[in-house]
């Protein structure tokens, strides 16, 4: 969640930051799939019953 956040950040006020890294940039590919266990975590009848 923070990599996003720093993107996010860098995307509409870059003068904020002097150096930034993120481990997340993949979620804003529109191409971009979740591994199969992550998709199973966003059922409702699998990821609520963790």
């Amino acid at each position: 969640m923070g990599g996003s956040t720093v993107v996010s950040v860098a995307m509409t006020r870059p003068d904020l930051l002097k150096t930034w890294v993120s481990d997340s940039l993949g979620v804003f590919d529109p191409g971009c799939t979740w591994h199969e266990l992550a998709r199973q975590w966003q059922l409702p009848e699998v990821g609520e019953s963790r």
